[in-house]
């Protein structure tokens, strides 16, 4: 029992679980986005590691995610009716 409380946390945890969600079904990956210019190697710099990203991109801006595990680079290039297309690429964090 924690001293001025009226139950114990076990009790209390007991009490709130049937008000509790589950768990989402899917991974929710909430690393920061930033965006970031492609150099002219076609190299993108994420706190000082360098990743390569198809060459026509260089000179362009592409949105970057810094995961625990994972960097992940994309770009939209444009809008249709199949969808957004561009382009994906995900490393393993770290240099």
């Amino acid at each position: 029992m924690i001293s001025a409380r009226p139950v114990t946390v076990g009790t209390a945890a007991t009490a709130e679980a049937p008000e509790l969600l589950t768990l989402p079904s899917s991974i929710f990956e909430a690393g920061p986005t930033s965006s970031v210019k492609v150099n002219h190697k076609a190299e993108v710099c994420v706190r000082q590691c360098y990743y390569s990203v198809p060459v026509s991109y260089a000179g362009r801006r592409v949105s970057v995610r810094i995961g625990a595990a994972l960097v992940e680079v994309w770009a939209a290039t444009g809008i249709s009716d199949s969808g957004i297309s561009g382009f994906f690429y995900a490393a393993r964090a770290g240099c």
